[in-house]
């Protein structure tokens, strides 16, 4: 709905056409901008306290124990939860066709629409996604398992 509303809002408020892309890529930083902020401020509260307190004791500024302590830290909690988002993304991507954005779900359809061949077109993109989000997930369970000091 973002998208589909970014598509007739936007151009009337602006009073100019705006390309597909512009529209979408709008919709979805919009649109997913709040979910990547919640997750970096959770990421940042789930660091113990007496962490930020051991940084200052050893005279870290708050920027240097924000960069050397507290994001090292937060980043690995948030890996699962960033992971999981852009994937999210990733398939979401697929909805920006609705407004004519020829993307992985548009291209299918209009080969479909001159080749009529919709299970092998269909099947190669449900394969592309789930390559995409097999791959994310295998990469993010690695950064988990990481050890710390690597």
């Amino acid at each position: 709905m973002v998208i589909f509303w970014m598509w007739f809002v936007i151009p009337q408020l602006l009073r100019l056409p705006i390309p597909e892309y512009g529209v979408a890529l709008t919709a979805f930083v919009i649109f997913e901008a709040a979910y990547f902020g919640e997750i970096v401020r959770a990421g940042i509260q789930s660091v113990p306290r007496g962490q930020v307190e051991a940084a200052a004791s050893i005279g870290l500024t708050k920027a240097q124990a924000m960069l050397w302590v507290v994001l090292p830290q937060a980043l690995r909690n948030m890996v699962p939860s960033l992971v999981t988002q852009m994937i999210v993304l990733f398939k979401d991507t697929s909805l920006a066709s609705i407004i004519g954005y020829v993307d992985l779900t548009k291209a299918a359809q209009i080969v479909n629409n001159r080749e009529i061949r919709p299970f092998e077109l269909y099947l190669f993109i449900a394969v592309v996604y789930w390559a995409f989000a097999y791959s994310m997930s295998r990469l993010a369970r690695r950064f988990e398992t990481r050890p710390q000091g690597a």
